[in-house]
């Protein structure tokens, strides 16, 4: 993936914008949404008005609305896992709570979602409001796999580089300039140098330690910011690890958008199932079980005089 950055490092720019994308500034493990006690902002935060949203709202009804979508109740647990699931940056601390109990009676407060008990245990089950000042079209369930020929158009940011997707026969074309893209070909947005160096600063600015956050920003204010940013990257393999999560995420959000905008089924960004042949053992096994099913059928119809005529070993007689 770094060598990808090298490849493509400072060799032009598209002019595809970049889609915002919150990241927070704490990546620790929060408690368990279930036991946490329900408490306001953290001191020195000012919560937003009732009608006004956090960056992170977004986020918090897109996980309720994926696990609705999954036919999966949206308790206060599952809800907060799943959003950490989405995005690892996220804690309830760092968006100013002690505790994600507080977070979403705030959240609440503003009539972004509201709670009620779960059935059992100290759980809540969130439900979306009808008044929510946020976005109101359904929430995209990201993908969590994208197949390699989808991954490799949306990742490379040449100049040159035009890929379309080709429902028809499900492949990934790169065109050449000048070749016609047929009938119902659908353009893939590939993440262009700016977007990813949107990304890149993102990562930068949600870095926790002061000294590699002025590593990564030092680096992304070099002449050839890309090349300097991989070689950061290669240096420090947590941080390498921390950028490969964030652009998988970027790259999957990415493609689950275009593949709804084009009315695509998210099973296109999957890759393919491999179905092995049975074994040996088990083929030998079927073939045996078809073979008992064949005699023991005719026996069934076979008069008791043909019966009695049969030859069976003595120690089949003798089984208990």
């Amino acid at each position: 993936m770094f060598d990808n950055l090298e490849k493509n490092a400072d060799s032009g720019s598209s002019t595809t914008s970049a889609r915002p994308t919150w990241t927070g500034s704490s990546d620790k493990v929060g408690t368990d949404a279930s036991a946490a006690p329900i408490s306001g902002p953290a001191e020195g935060i000012t919560s937003p008005q009732q009608g006004h949203s956090r960056p992170s709202d977004d986020l918090l009804l897109q996980a309720v609305r994926t696990l609705l979508a999954r036919n999966s109740r949206p308790f206060a647990a599952g809800v907060y896992g799943l959003m950490r699931q989405i995005e690892p940056t996220f804690t309830f601390d760092s968006v100013g709570f002690s505790s994600f109990r507080a977070y979403l009676s705030d959240a609440a407060d503003r009539g972004v979602v509201t709670f009620s008990p779960a059935p059992r245990g100290s759980d809540v089950v969130i439900a979306e409001t009808s008044g929510s000042g946020t976005d109101k079209r359904p929430a995209l369930v990201t993908a969590t796999t994208l197949r390699k020929d989808l991954w490799d158009a949306f990742v490379d940011w040449s100049n040159e580089s035009n890929y379309v997707f080709r429902p028809m026969t499900n492949e990934v074309a790169a065109l050449k300039p000048g070749e016609s893209a047929g009938d119902g070909a659908v353009h893939i947005p590939s993440a262009s140098r700016d977007d990813q160096l949107v990304w890149m600063r993102e990562l930068a600015a949600s870095e926790t330690n002061a000294a590699v956050k002025d590593e990564l920003e030092a680096a992304l204010r070099e002449d050839q910011p890309t090349r300097a940013f991989a070689k950061v990257l290669r240096e420090r393999t947590s941080v390498g690890r921390a950028w490969k999560r964030h652009l998988r995420r970027m790259i999957l959000n990415r493609a689950s958008q275009w593949a709804e905008e084009n009315g695509l089924p998210q099973s296109v960004l999957q890759p393919a199932t491999i179905h092995e042949p049975p074994s040996r053992n088990q083929t030998a096994t079927n073939e045996d079980s078809a073979a008992r099913d064949r005699v023991l059928a005719i026996l069934a119809d076979l008069p008791l005089s043909e019966l009695l005529k049969l030859r069976i070993p003595l120690e089949y007689a003798l089984r208990r």
